[in-house]
């Protein structure tokens, strides 16, 4: 009875490591290689292909190794993992815990595969949110606006003033809250009646969900100055 009993354990271990090798092979894969990928130890991967598995660890994490192997090289795991049970168990000692003291390095856990895979994930998320952000950004930010006319805040004696200056087309503009014509390339001139005294002339340009772009010019009017001598003030 014993007899047959290590002759099954024999076949079925020859039968893991030949399946485990077939398939490393056949993607014309070096042992050193796969290794790397998997960040197993080399001597774990060769005792696997081998049969020699009372070289792998004792306790659980030699199935874990061979879980971890079976499915880098695309190969039914949960086939290989019933075959190997008793074996992998037959080369425990049986005075042993069902988990070994032994602690294994955490990088024996981790798939460099999975690593990247996850690393270029996460790149990718950045890059989206950054773009995500800009674009946001943009549609928020206020337009452009410059006012070409008056340039800066005058002293005239005129009772009228061209408002005269340039925003971005899709803006719209308004002149003490009155909207104002643009033309096709952003534009604008608008003829303002002024009062005697201090006029406040404030220029507002706003896409549609954009923040306000706002200048106020200062015009300060007395009817005993020349008209046709606009001064610059303050």
């Amino acid at each position: 009875m014993d007899k047959f009993k290590a002759n099954t354990i024999s076949d079925n271990i020859e039968l893991v490591s030949h399946r485990l090798k077939t398939a490393r092979r056949a993607q014309k894969l070096e042992l050193a290689d796969a290794a790397k990928a998997t960040n197993i130890s080399l001597a774990y991967l060769d005792a696997l292909e081998s049969g020699r598995f009372e070289k792998l660890p004792q306790g659980l994490y030699g199935k874990n190794f061979l879980k971890e192997y079976a499915e880098y090289l695309g190969v039914e795991a949960a086939e290989l993992l019933d075959l190997a049970a008793p074996e992998i168990a037959e080369y425990r000692p049986k005075n042993s815990k069902l988990f070994s003291e032994r602690i294994t390095h955490q990088s024996n856990f981790l798939s460099l595969p999975k690593i990247i895979k996850g690393l270029f994930a996460a790149a990718a998320i950045s890059v989206c949110v950054i773009y995500l952000g800009g674009e946001f950004g943009g549609v928020i930010s206020p337009p452009r606006l410059e006012i070409i006319n008056p340039a800066a805040n005058l002293f005239t004696g005129r009772t009228s003033v061209d408002i005269e200056g340039y925003t971005e087309p899709e803006a719209e503009v308004t002149i003490n809250d009155l909207p104002v014509l643009t033309g096709p390339d952003g534009h604008f001139i608008q003829k303002v009646n002024l009062k005697s005294g201090l006029n406040t002339i404030s220029v507002t340009a706003q896409k549609k969900y954009s923040r306000k772009n706002n200048i106020v010019k200062k015009i300060l009017v007395n009817n005993e100055t020349s008209l046709t001598a606009p001064k610059t003030v303050f």
